[in-house]
């Protein structure tokens, strides 16, 4: 998929997990384990987001027939 939504969320998502993974390091170096399972858990979820959202914007792509 090539349409402007789904080049969207790929962005998106790509800036979260950045976002999540500089929070992740952060609290390695300050030795918090509480920010890191938060971070973690953030992750998951941002990575469930994305699946569901591609999901839906594949649904959506095969509807409107374009694809095979």
């Amino acid at each position: 998929l090539a349409d402007a939504d789904t080049q969207d969320d790929r962005t998106l998502h790509a800036q979260r997990v950045a976002d999540l993974e500089r929070m992740k390091d952060v609290a390695s170096l300050s030795a918090d384990a509480k920010i890191g399972v938060r971070v973690d858990l953030a992750a998951a979820k941002e990575n469930d987001r994305h699946t569901q959202r591609m999901a839906a914007l594949e649904a959506a792509f095969k509807t409107k027939g374009g694809a095979p």
